[in-house]
């Protein structure tokens, strides 16, 4: 009927304007908001730095800390906390345009481990602490033994030595791991220089061990223990001769660890036979005279009083260490090493305020302990670092660095 049929059409208008309004709303709702033309402008450092702080939890950032204008004298302890365990993702550039790099890495300190493979094409040699070569008994009835062969990493090492299809530095670094002479006393060592049985033995055996791991050479750790007693530092002297002769002969690379107070007519006197020397410029102050751990005037008076004189070729010999650690002096003459991660964390609780010092070019900071006691702490900075990379640079030497699981992620920007 009529009726029926109006209230039918009276119904179906009703839905079909239901569903007109539901469209129009749905449309509403899905119609992006015009943004408002914008000028554009070149990032400033301040807006690269928001943008890297937004991606603090990728680790890697875009920029460098260069770029980010974290390199400088006025360091506040929350920038720190903010950039230090991020990195540039461009691991494989090289920034130090000064000579060769040695890299330290220690069994006892598992971050080293990781950061050899994620920053190795910045590096020339790394060099694993690992070996020690100790009598087998003490009197003139000795051997010879090689101890540490417990922590050689295979895996770690394969994977140092493999570059990524990707890479835009295919280089590889040099594998030297460190050998410390210990247990000897004064007559043992004295024979042991003296005896070219021995020194035969002994390099037939470091060789088969560098063979047996692929080693590119070894690191010798020596000198400081002997070079103080004068009837053994002439017979050690013709020692190292022999003993690098004798290993470059089976094509390894030998590498001598020296004092700051090394002098300039001993290396001159082992240039030729030794490949490089790691001097150790660090562990300035003690617990009688706390201060800075490395001042850069003083690491330029010990390198440059080595290498006066020399040619280029010669100066790149020489391996100008750098602390990757620091110090925590305390009243009544105590002394303790800091590392990365305790020095983060006393950032975090103590929240201090950093003091650059200009005479040493290192950052310091002082705080009261529970007991009300004083305490300064160096620990190595951007700038400390950047510092120290420039005068290598003009000097026209390489670097080592003690060691690379002690410091912070962000240093290695700058390396």
């Amino acid at each position: 009927t009529q009726s029926t049929w109006g209230i039918h059409f009276f119904f179906i208008m009703k839905v079909w304007v239901a569903c007109l309004l539901l469209l129009a709303i749905g449309v509403q709702c899905r119609e992006p908001k015009k943004a408002k033309p914008t000028k554009h402008v070149e990032s400033s450092t301040t807006e690269k730095i928001q943008e890297d702080v937004m991606q603090s939890s990728d680790v890697a950032r875009k920029h460098d800390v260069r770029a980010l204008g974290l390199v400088k004298d006025r360091v506040n302890y929350k920038t720190i906390l903010q950039y230090h365990a991020s990195f540039c993702s461009d691991v494989s550039h090289r920034h130090f345009q000064g000579g060769d790099t040695l890299a330290y890495v220690t069994p006892w300190n598992g971050k080293g481990y990781e950061i050899a493979k994620k920053f190795k094409a910045k590096f020339t040699f790394i060099s694993p602490v690992w070996y020690q070569i100790d009598p087998t008994v003490q009197g003139p009835d000795f051997r010879i033994k090689i101890n540490g062969g417990h922590d050689v990493d295979t895996r770690w090492l394969q994977e140092l030595k493999t570059t990524s299809p990707n890479a835009l530095n295919p280089q590889v670094p040099k594998i030297v791991p460190r050998f410390l002479f210990q247990g000897f006393d004064g007559n043992q060592l004295y024979f042991l220089f003296t005896s070219q049985k021995l020194i035969s033995q002994l390099a037939k055996m470091v060789t088969q061990e560098c063979t047996r791991n692929q080693y590119d050479g070894i690191v010798v750790e020596l000198w400081s223990s002997v070079a103080s007693v004068p009837m053994l530092k002439e017979p050690m002297i013709k020692f190292i001769v022999n003993f690098a002769k004798l290993l470059k002969k089976n094509g390894l690379l030998f590498i001598l660890v020296v004092p700051p107070s090394f002098e300039a007519v001993d290396f001159h006197q082992l240039q030729q036979s030794v490949e490089r020397f790691s001097v150790m410029t660090y562990d300035y102050s003690d617990p009688r005279t706390p201060g800075p751990n490395a001042p850069l005037p003083w690491i330029n008076q010990q390198i440059t009083s080595l290498i006066r004189d020399s040619t280029p070729e010669v100066s790149r010999k020489i391996l100008m260490g750098i602390p990757f650690y620091g110090y925590d002096f305390s009243e009544g003459g105590k002394m303790e090493p800091i590392v990365g991660h305790s020095y983060v964390d006393m950032l975090r609780e103590k929240k201090p305020n950093l003091e650059w010092e200009s005479t040493s070019c290192e950052h310091k900071f002082s705080y009261r302990d529970n007991t009300g006691g004083h305490h300064k702490v160096y620990y190595p900075s951007l700038k400390f670092l950047e510092d120290r990379l420039a005068l290598a640079s003009q000097l026209g030497t390489g670097i080592s660095i003690w060691e690379i699981g002690q410091g912070l992620d962000f240093f290695y920007d700058l390396l």
